[in-house]
């Protein structure tokens, strides 16, 4: 098989999905020429829709005629604190504890966002979060949650990556979750896209029967059609 395959992704999928399934999809087509952009999910969106790239990895996609979403994982949120927090010697967290903290998050605009979800898990545990700073990256969200500018509520896969100025602890009492999806074209039959999704669903069975023997882990779905506009 040759071809190319133009991919776009959020940050937070480097650090658990997107490494083991571009191993396994180079192994399974290494003729296709493969374009990674690390991209915010509303320029996935607009690049899917204007076929600039052909599958996405993203978080909170807005409805969107024409462009089918599945569900790839489904993790637990963690606190993002710096190592030398007063709260940081605690396992984990209730959110009504951060009542007073300053937080680091996402840009609110355009909706739905990430920031968007925060607040409303904040606002039901009784307060509405003070943002102090916004950005759009998740390595410059942690680096001014190391300088102590503020916390950041984070997927539980952040915590993959080792920083020794910042710490990860989990959220307890909150049952949402956020979910990575995979997007493309409702009517793209690509030989090189089937085969990428096929890789998708490979890694996410994998993963779901590993996270069902550790009771410590919350199960991942399988690839599950969400269908255009749902």
């Amino acid at each position: 098989m040759s071809g190319t395959l133009n991919l776009g992704f959020v940050g937070s999928a480097t650090y658990d999905v997107l490494p083991g399934v571009l191993r396994e999809f180079l192994q399974a087509a290494p003729h296709v020429e493969l374009t990674l952009s690390e991209m915010t999910v509303h320029a996935q969106i607009e690049a899917l829709t204007e076929k600039r790239i052909d599958i996405g990895l993203l978080r909170l996609p807005p409805k969107t005629e024409g462009l089918v979403f599945r569900t790839i994982a489904r993790e637990p949120l963690y606190v993002a604190l710096p190592g030398s927090h007063r709260l940081a010697q605690l396992p984990a967290l209730r959110l009504a504890t951060l009542a007073e903290e300053p937080f680091v998050l996402y840009p609110d605009h355009p909706r739905p966002s990430w920031t968007e979800f925060v607040i409303g898990l904040c606002q039901q545990a009784g307060f509405r979060p003070t943002v102090i700073q916004r950005t759009v990256e998740i390595q410059t969200t942690l680096s001014l949650v190391a300088a102590g500018i503020g916390v950041s509520i984070v997927p539980k896969c952040i915590g993959n990556l080792q920083r020794k100025d910042v710490v990860f602890r989990r959220l307890a009492g909150v049952r949402a979750r956020t979910e990575l999806l995979a997007a493309y074209r409702e009517r793209d039959s690509s030989p090189v896209v089937q085969t990428f999704l096929k890789v998708l669903r490979r890694r996410v069975r994998a993963q779901k029967a590993g996270t069902e023997s550790r009771k410590d882990l919350p199960a991942h779905q399988d690839l599950v059609h969400h269908p255009a506009g749902d």
